[in-house]
């Protein structure tokens, strides 16, 4: 069969189900729209637009409702909408099918609106900050602070989202990765790869994004999103696509976690933390942080015993887990050349967990100083990862902010020092978790230096050792002439990378460090 005439967008009526429904939808929501705003006086948008999260007017529901939403002043909203739906929409449910169809486009439309809530925060925040001073001055009368309430809830309340174009830039990110060199047709006439399409608008509406001009209404940022979380989507689609027919939802987020390495393991799960106290205390006012933050300057950490594991991965500041997972990433792929992975969650936990102990043990001590605080961040856990380093392999060369190229050690000193030296009246907790990281990762580091893997080591060792066996058996023997190699090998090639540097070593060398690595 002809691909063309297989794929060619038809009439409405052979539209497949999903696609044909989310249109009609759409029109029939603009239609009564435009009937209630001019017989009753009631705007839909007020209650199925997407608004602000601090907004009177928001409600979780208006997530989904928002994609089936549009301005009633622009016909060519809905209209440009509803064609992109028509021409990419009934390919796409072809080849996945309605109910994948469905989830691509409602989570297509999710992307789409958290990352327009972005956008919303970093422009609203100062505004409503700088209110927010006003209203609680003492110099303000209660009926002008009244006005003021209202002029703020009546300007939360304009900032609403609406319109489907989210999820259609979703879906011609999608269209342009299945077929790339598909031609289509650049307003009817001009013909063009839907791959560049694709490229093409994703620029401009980058473009148009970052330019802000004030009269432009338009949320480019959500368009982003959409394309952004459709090309993910496809990207772990692709990845295994037959294993991923047989499995539901949750099956294929556990399986995709568990294909990951540990380092990508790690920061998922911060992020994934960030996002759910983040989201759940926005959106429901529930405040989650007492029960993963490790509670310092009393007995509470007894009642919650957990929490001096689950604060290495707990965030509140967008910054905060920003500059910290920076930091974990560029010290990991460090780690990674030279121990491998399989070290990697050990070590990150074993350094929070001396972290969060070191706090603890102070804050029982001088119980006044630190006021029944909490502790939370993977800073402890970093600072330690980033210690073995420094005092396994030192003179490793890395490059500050791409330019300055000195050895590891000097870059974590400085790293050190600004994170945690500087001002301890400020965080003091926090930063003497710092401390208690790094102190258990530059004992791993001195270890290994010596020869003794803490991960490893087996206290009945030298005991074992005392022991004469005799064995006519010559494979126990070359088996551990084997093992002595490896390790001799290994150090003679961390020795070299020690004083020279890992660039100094040949291709051979490089491949069995990487063999040897994956090995520990």
């Amino acid at each position: 069969m002809n691909f063309n005439n297989q794929y060619r967008p038809g009439a409405f009526g052979g539209l497949p189900v999903v696609t044909k429904n989310i249109i009609i939808i759409n029109v029939i929501m603009f239609l009564l729209t435009q009937a209630l705003l001019r017989t009753q006086q009631i705007n839909l948008t007020d209650y199925l637009g997407l608004h602000y999260y601090l907004a009177p007017d928001f409600k979780p529901h208006q997530f989904v409702t928002y994609i089936f939403m549009h301005s009633t002043s622009d016909f060519s909203h809905i209209l440009f909408n509803m064609l992109g739906v028509f021409i990419f929409g009934q390919v796409l449910e072809q080849i996945w099918g309605p109910k994948r169809y469905l989830i691509f486009y409602i989570l297509t439309g999710l992307g789409a609106a958290l990352a327009q809530y972005v956008i919303m925060h970093f422009e609203i925040s100062g505004i409503l900050d700088e209110v927010n001073r006003q209203i609680a001055s003492p110099l303000m009368s209660a009926p002008e602070r009244a006005e003021l309430i209202n002029q703020k809830y009546d300007f939360l309340n304009r900032n609403v989202i609406v319109g489907a174009s989210g999820s259609l830039f979703g879906l011609l990110g999608a269209f342009g990765m299945i077929f790339p060199n598909r031609m289509l047709y650049l307003y009817f006439l001009f013909p063009i790869k839907a791959k560049w399409l694709v490229i093409g608008y994703g620029a401009i509406e980058l473009f148009s994004g970052l330019r802000s001009n004030p009269g432009d209404n338009v949320a480019h940022f959500a368009h982003l999103g959409g394309l952004f979380v459709g090309v993910i989507i496809i990207l772990i689609w692709r990845k295994n696509s037959s294993i991923f027919i047989k499995m539901n939802f949750i099956q294929k987020l556990k399986y995709n976690f568990q294909q990951q390495g540990i380092l990508t393991q790690i920061i998922i799960a911060n992020v994934a933390v960030f996002l759910t106290l983040n989201l759940v205390g926005n959106l429901s006012h529930l405040y989650l942080t007492p029960y993963v933050a490790l509670p310092i300057g009393g007995y509470d950490f007894l009642l919650k015993f957990w929490t001096i594991f689950t604060y290495m991965f707990a965030h509140e500041n967008l910054g905060h887990i920003f500059w910290n997972m920076v930091l974990f990433y560029f010290t990991s792929q460090v780690f990674f050349n030279i121990l491998g992975q399989k070290k990697m969650l050990y070590v990150y936990v074993m350094s929070g967990l001396s972290g969060g102990a070191l706090v603890l043990i102070l804050g029982l001590l001088f119980p006044a100083s630190f006021a029944n605080s909490l502790l939370l961040g993977a800073s402890a856990a970093v600072l330690g990862v980033g210690a073995v380093m420094a005092v396994y392999s030192p003179n490793y060369r890395v490059y500050l902010f791409g330019v300055v190229e000195l050895p590891y050690k000097y870059f974590y000193l400085i790293t050190f020092g600004v994170s945690t030296i500087i001002d301890l009246s400020v965080n003091t907790g926090g930063k003497l978790s710092h401390i208690g990281g790094a102190l258990f990762g530059a004992l791993y580091g001195y270890n290994l230096t010596k020869g003794v893997d803490i991960f490893n080591h087996n206290f009945l060792k030298n005991r074992k050792n005392n022991l004469k066996v005799a064995s006519k058996n010559s494979n126990i023997n070359d088996l551990g002439k084997k093992s002595y190699n490896s390790d001799q090998v290994m150090n003679e090639i961390l020795d070299k990378i020690s004083k020279s540097g890992y660039d100094s070593l040949t291709k051979k060398e490089k491949d069995e460090l990487f063999k040897l690595s994956q090995k520990k």
